[in-house]
């Protein structure tokens, strides 16, 4: 059963609503990019073991299109996405899935250096955690059990 009060709040949690498109992907690149960038720097002393590769997704917001980075981390027969799904504003913060096969994490941003996790799925009782420390490596090892 959805927790409708965490519902509510992470929807104004999100970036001013009356933003307009060239705003929103001014903010949202940069952020997308410097997210990025964290993963790799993170999984760096892994590189001997984990295969990192960067690619661009196509996005359109309020008819203006835009590409976004995205990342597929390979090990051995494992593949994990990381691609960004929602810009944010409308009331909500900006969104990139983290997926591994059944396993899958929300990345929420909700303005500046603020980045929070959740899970989806499979779904966990806590709302979204801060993105902080060693969380990157521990949603890596996660996603690939």
């Amino acid at each position: 059963m959805a927790n409708l009060g965490q519902f509510l709040k992470d929807m104004k949690s999100g970036l001013d609503p009356n933003l307009g498109p060239r705003e929103v992907i001014d903010r949202w690149q940069p952020a997308v990019e410097k997210l990025m960038k964290r993963v790799k720097l993170a999984l760096e002393p892994y590189k001997d073991d984990l295969l990192i590769e960067e690619w661009n997704t196509a996005h359109s917001e309020g008819g203006i299109r835009y590409n976004l980075l995205a990342l597929t981390i390979r090990f051995i027969d494992y593949q994990i996405t990381i691609e960004p799904k929602k810009a944010p504003g409308r009331g909500g913060p900006g969104r990139v899935e983290a997926s591994c096969g059944l396993n899958v994490v929300w990345l929420l941003w909700s303005g500046g250096d603020n980045w929070s996790y959740k899970w989806e799925y499979p779904a966990r009782s806590e709302g979204p955690q801060p993105l902080m420390g060693d969380a990157i490596e521990r949603l890596v090892e996660e996603l690939l059990r």
